[in-house]
């Protein structure tokens, strides 16, 4: 059950099966020619890994992640740029150290893949945690809807999944480039009964998923360009164009907005879920209000792991008239 606000699934070149606008990932018998046999052998990887000790995932978690950050140059510049401009006060060295540790722990996320793959229900109750889960609850039996309003952590599928297992709920699907990969991430987010919706059904459809009773996940946090859809608000002290849907979606479906972030927790291979208390006079009735408090909150949830960020999106690429684009890739 993994949700974004854009960039999300598409119909081009791939079987899927239509239900209430929902997609359901099937399996076709293509995955079988031989331009799928490496993946299939990293997908036989993947399954060993999840055998492994907490110790040696680590360990290869951190040789593999030390790797991709010193190789990928590009995906390293724009998480330098990133930092530089959300911790000015952070000395050079320290960024760097930081966007190395959040190679390793997406690293570290990537290789867990395994459990939601095929993890039974129990391990997957043991190892991810939820806490703030009476939030939920209580925002239903007032007879409200529920948003989940997240951003991008490394650890963002663990929690979805472990949400899924316990709530009908459902969100925006963003697809892999891979659809062999595509089939087995949304399988795996799908696989207790998580709902995944393309992006052509649009807002409403999530509307009606939230009347219905579903919970439903949403990320505003991408720079999908500047638009009507977006203002500037400042993250980090930095003005971003922010999404507005946020608010619109909870005014529509009357729902409670309750920020959540999921973490890992390297000392002992386990997931965290936080979800905290709904947000307060929210919505506003004021975009840009609304895009301030949005902003806001998602600082404090990064603010508490802040290594476990996608620092590796183009966060500010649309910027202020007169702003240069600060990323040198396109």
């Amino acid at each position: 059950m993994s949700m974004s606000s854009g960039n999300l699934f598409r119909y081009s070149n791939r079987q899927t099966e239509k239900t209430t606008d929902q997609y359901v990932p099937r399996f076709r018998w293509c995955f079988l020619y031989p331009r799928y046999w490496l993946l299939w052998c990293g997908l036989g990887l993947a399954w060993l890994v999840i055998f492994l000790p907490n110790s040696a995932r680590n360990l290869l978690a951190n040789g593999l992640g030390k790797l991709m950050y010193r190789r990928g140059a590009k995906r390293r510049e724009i998480i330098l740029i990133n930092l530089r401009w959300c911790f000015p006060d952070l000395t050079e060295l320290e960024r760097e150290h930081m966007a190395s540790r959040y190679s390793s722990l997406m690293m570290r996320t990537v290789l867990d893949y395994g459990f939601m793959w095929w993890g039974s229900q129990n391990r997957l109750e043991k190892m991810i945690h939820i806490e703030g889960e009476q939030h939920i609850r209580d925002s239903l039996n007032e007879g409200r809807s529920v948003l989940i309003f997240t951003g991008h952590s490394v650890a963002l599928d663990f929690g979805a999944q472990a949400l899924s297992r316990r709530f009908p709920g459902g969100g925006m699907f963003k697809p892999q480039r891979n659809d062999l990969l595509e089939f087995f991430v949304s399988r795996g987010r799908a696989r207790f009964g998580g709902r995944l919706y393309p992006r052509e059904a649009g807002i409403r459809r999530m509307v009606r998923a939230l009347k219905e009773g579903e919970i439903s996940y949403y990320l505003p946090d991408e720079d999908l360009g500047g638009s009507q859809r977006t203002v500037f608000a400042p993250f980090f002290g930095v003005q971003q164009a922010t999404l507005i849907a946020l608010g619109r979606i909870a005014r529509m479906a009357n729902a409670s907005v309750l920020p959540a972030m999921t973490y890992f927790e390297p000392g002992t291979g386990t997931y965290r879920v936080v979800i905290d208390p709904p947000l307060e006079e929210f919505p506003s009735g004021d975009d840009h209000q609304d895009a301030l408090t949005q902003n806001r909150e998602l600082e404090r949830l990064i603010r508490r792991a802040p290594d476990q960020y996608m620092w590796s999106f183009r966060f500010f690429q649309t910027r202020p008239q007169g702003e240069k684009n600060p990323y040198p890739y396109g």
